[in-house]
């Protein structure tokens, strides 16, 4: 999903018109005038989309060039606008638009790149090589997962496994959790192997602790806020949604749901985690046709607690895999991994804390 667009030109009445088009059409618009801006504002607000005057693209030094080598920008789609009648050698943006120009152009360009990018995301993997096969690849992007199971029946860690994964793949990631801070899920992913501090130093994933029970009645609704809120980070993992579902009626619950397809009609991908206690057999009936992805782990009676057996419910791509189970190994927990936290602040490196 495109919302947020970036406009460098060094050219003011062009920038200026494409801004007030984009505007027009609804869509969030920053704007630079020199390449030094539109790099500083491309890595600190990672748009979804920049529009780039092709006089800005000459040049060793260019921010053309800058956007590309850089991670943090390079899947960051790029219009150009062109001066002359002809795209020159090595212009190799997503797309190009010719000057003079006008605004329904403009927009064409912007709706056919939201198509392209919504068709060729790759799935995200779950880390198990089975798995991944019964879901053709993992968890599609843009998907609505359900990952259901008994306590300690590896629901945290299969999600876990999915984040570290997705970050590996270079995007961007918010994490709600029960945990009661980023420290405590950088010590849990450390344990395993998964070193997730560089990630989160370098913004690449937001972890925001919960406290749904406590909020009660305006969980679901908080919550959901809190998702919209954080909707261009493209992959939302909620673990666990537990607390909320058990103040919550079956309608609200659904309409949680039905929420969070939304959310990924736009773009984003959801990842929910879920006691089976709280899937009852109605509650399933009414959001499992909301869910792309539904996956019911179960202790593996016959390796006890160091593996789970998934069973594939609900697998979007490939509807033959429904009820094929895999077994999911589940690292023992060493000691913990202490990380300094500065005292006396409450800035986390996560980021903001949502209220409750």
């Amino acid at each position: 999903m495109i919302e947020r667009i970036l406009v460098v030109d060094c050219d003011y009445h062009s920038l200026t018109f494409a801004r007030q088009a984009l505007e027009e059409a609804g869509y969030d618009v920053l704007t630079a005038g020199d390449g030094e801006g539109g790099l500083r504002a491309a890595l600190s607000e990672r748009p979804d989309l920049i529009v780039l005057n092709g006089v800005l693209v000459a040049g060793q030094d260019s921010l053309y060039r800058w956007l590309g080598e850089n991670p943090r920008t390079a899947d960051i789609p790029v219009i150009l606008l062109t001066p002359g009648s002809e795209v020159e050698e090595g212009w190799l943006a997503d797309d190009h638009l010719l000057h003079p120009f006008d605004a329904e152009q403009l927009l064409e360009k912007v709706r056919r790149l939201t198509v392209e990018a919504s068709r060729r995301g790759t799935p995200i993997s779950t880390g198990n090589s089975a798995l991944d096969e019964a879901l053709r690849g993992g968890i599609p992007v843009g998907s609505l997962t359900l990952i259901e199971g008994e306590a300690s029946s590896g629901k945290s860690a299969l999600a876990r496994q999915v984040i570290w994964e997705a970050l590996q793949s270079g995007l961007i990631l918010t994490l709600f959790t029960n945990e009661d801070s980023a420290q405590s899920l950088v010590g849990q992913m450390r344990r395993v192997g998964l070193n997730v501090l560089d990630y989160l130093l370098r913004g690449q994933i937001s972890v925001y602790p919960l406290n749904l029970g406590r909020l009660r009645a305006h969980a679901l609704q908080t919550l959901l806020h809190a998702m919209k809120w954080g909707i261009r980070r493209k992959v939302t993992v909620v673990d666990s949604l537990s607390a909320a579902v058990a103040h919550s009626s079956p309608e609200e619950t659904r309409g949680f749901f039905e929420e969070c397809k939304a959310l990924c009609q736009g773009g984003s991908t959801v990842i929910v985690t879920l006691h089976s206690y709280h899937a009852t057999p109605d509650l399933l009936d009414a959001i499992q046709p909301l869910c792309d992805v539904h996956l019911r782990l179960h202790p593996n009676d016959a390796r006890g607690a160091s593996a789970a057996a998934v069973e594939v419910c609900q697998a979007g791509r490939n509807p033959a895999a429904i009820g094929t189970t895999v077994t999911l190994d589940l690292e023992p927990e060493a000691a913990p991994l202490t990380v300094p936290v500065a005292r006396g602040s409450e800035t986390r490196p996560n980021g903001r804390r949502m209220a409750g």
